[in-house]
């Protein structure tokens, strides 16, 4: 019994993400000065068959997500995500976000489930070149998104479930390469 599963491990990998996720209830990173980036993943389009590249590293005042999209083999898209939160979107207000982005354009993602083809709620992060840029992005400014599609609603809180991850994900439907550098997150 045990062969099969560790069997399933190794053919899904992303699953471990999903065994191993703590719970945590700081709803802020400071990727610089606190180094909270430590239990990000990276998640490309590997996951089925892609062969889209991103690494993230932690600098002295950062996390840097960096890498190149491409379309091979059904590909496309390259992400970066929290490990568990809790997270009640009654409570929040805003999200605060100091960035800058070259290259691709990404999203802000708020997720409510780990299974992809359910929506999650995002905004878009356009590219700032080497401009450092901070946005506070109110709650009801996040799109409801289903595959990298808008559905035309955005998040409500009343009908929202709680975010359970917080990530990044490409937007662009072009094969480029990418350097996004996330100085914090507040969410409040």
């Amino acid at each position: 019994m045990i062969v099969p599963v560790l069997f399933s491990l190794f053919q899904f990998p992303f699953l471990i993400l999903l065994i191993n996720a703590t719970g945590v209830t700081d709803t802020s990173y400071d990727f610089g000065s606190n180094k909270d980036g430590n239990n990000w993943v990276v998640i490309n389009d590997g996951v089925m068959g892609g062969l889209s590249r991103g690494v993230a590293t932690l600098d002295e005042n950062s996390m840097v997500f960096q890498g190149t999209i491409s379309f091979a083999n059904n590909g496309g898209f390259a992400s970066l995500r929290s490990n568990r939160i809790r997270l009640s979107v009654s409570e929040v207000e805003y999200v605060e976000i100091k960035y800058r982005l070259k290259g691709l354009s990404f999203s802000l993602m708020l997720e409510q489930s780990y299974r992809y083809w359910l929506p999650y709620y995002s905004y878009p992060l356009e590219t700032t070149e080497d401009e450092w840029v901070t946005k506070r992005i109110p709650i009801g400014e996040f799109y409801e998104t289903r595959l990298g599609d808008y559905t035309g609603r955005y998040l409500n809180k009343n009908r929202a479930n709680d975010v359970i991850r917080v990530g990044f994900i490409s937007r662009d439907k072009k094969a480029e390469s990418f350097e996004l550098e996330i100085d914090y997150i507040k969410i409040s």
